[in-house]
């Protein structure tokens, strides 16, 4: 048992590590990263801008 609280600890001090290091050389975060990426160039095509199409639809 302590053998697992101390792998789990250790789990939690060199995650956070990653993320702060990773905070520090990135502007975005690691989620924004990863949905930007995994849309990659099909991306633009397929966004959904709820307001604008609201708006086209009251001017006519």
């Amino acid at each position: 048992m302590r053998k697992v609280l101390i792998l789990l600890a250790l789990g939690v001090v060199v995650g956070y590590w990653w993320g702060w290091t990773d905070a520090q050389v990135n502007q975005e975060d690691v989620v924004t990263r990863m949905v930007n990426r995994a849309g990659g160039k099909t991306r633009s095509s397929v966004k959904a801008n709820t307001d604008q199409t609201m708006d086209s639809l009251e001017q006519h």
